[in-house]
């Protein structure tokens, strides 16, 4: 799920982000175009990446481009694992150079689990599942360039279970259970059209027509709000919700044995047919996510995002390069009319 295509923008040191500049310049007045385009964005976030901030940088324009090699690999608990890897390019052009001549390696502590292997383009495939709690390594050398080198960490699935609550359960409120203590993890709903009825709970899966819901509430005791809006959820149909509207995400901080578990909360989305995502997070992806919405919400603020662009600077962990190395596990939970309706 967690694909990317390269991106990689330079700013100057006047706090202007290219991307931001050109945005602005363009930008149709119509708030449509811009909801359009937020979730354009947090739906490529949903499957990995936010491409258009993945690998940002600042550098003084009057300096001459340098070349860097970016790098891009989320592990997920599949059976194979891919990388992108290109070269940057200089403002205004939408053309990556892809590398094909490299040596990249996965490593489990010390030991090798394998090597990449070059599939097309800007693509590198391995095949190799994850082991949770693992730390990992990733090195890549590229012929002239400096080596590259990052670290994450596989998590550990969250431990979520439904719950089915016929006097309180809606299509747009439904009840979770979390059964243990867990670092911070993220929630968000994929709504499949209706003509495709999810009618069982124990095979799952996301499917490509499926889409992000682009708000998303919770009473999660542990809920961060640094992506809340100002209105209930569902306000704008007449109807509001009990909780306030997250735009496309909710992130839950880490918890601990300071309270009783199970915990049972409720999400309010789209899900009279929808899949729940609830995916862990390694640090680095976990610091990934939070940046890279806060750096969206920026570029689609109606006053002049220049303002936001220190202070929200999209992590990488990728030394000796651009990029982003970090880990993920998805828990699927499906909810549908069908399935909660069922004895």
């Amino acid at each position: 799920m967690c694909r990317l295509k390269c991106r990689s923008r330079q700013t100057s040191s006047s706090k202007w982000s290219w991307t931001a500049a050109r945005r602005s310049a363009t930008r149709q007045p119509s708030h449509l175009q811009d909801r359009n385009s937020m979730r354009r964005m947090l739906t490529v976030l949903a499957v990995g990446f936010l491409p258009i901030v993945s690998c940002t940088e600042d550098i003084d324009f009057s300096s001459e481009f340098e070349d860097k090699v970016t790098v891009n690999l989320i592990l997920e608990n599949k059976e194979t694992q891919e990388l992108t890897l290109c070269h940057n390019t200089e403002p205004g052009y939408f053309r990556y150079e892809e590398i094909t001549d490299a040596d990249v390696r996965l490593f489990d502590g010390e030991m090798e689990v394998g090597r990449f292997t070059h599939e097309r383009r800007i693509t590198w495939k391995l095949d190799y599942r994850p082991r949770a709690g693992h730390r990992y390594r990733l090195s890549v050398k590229v012929p002239g360039f400096e080596d590259i080198s990052a670290e994450t960490t596989m998590p550990n699935n969250v431990q979520i279970k439904r719950v089915r609550n016929r006097l309180t359960t809606t299509d747009n409120h439904k009840y979770f259970s979390q059964t243990e203590p867990a670092p911070p993890f993220w929630v968000f709903t994929m709504t499949r059209n209706e003509f495709d009825v999810i009618l069982t709970r124990d095979t799952v899966r996301i499917e490509s027509g499926d889409l992000l819901d682009d708000h998303i509430g919770t009473n999660h005791f542990a809920v961060d709000n640094f992506n809340m809006g100002d209105e209930l959820m569902f306000s704008e149909f007449g109807m509001p919700g009990e909780s306030f509207g997250h735009l496309g995400y909710l992130r839950i901080q880490e918890t601990d044995h300071s309270v009783d578990y199970p915990v049972t909360f409720f999400i309010e989305a789209r899900m009279r047919n929808a899949i729940v995502v609830f995916r862990a997070a390694s640090n680095e992806y976990d610091k990934y996510m939070k940046s890279s919405i806060i750096k969206a919400n920026a570029y689609m603020a109606e006053d002049d995002p220049t303002a936001y662009f220190e202070e929200n600077v999209v992590y990488s962990n990728i030394k000796g390069g651009l990029g982003i190395f970090a880990a993920c596990s998805d828990t699927l939970i499906a909810r549908s009319f069908i399935i909660d309706d069922s004895r």
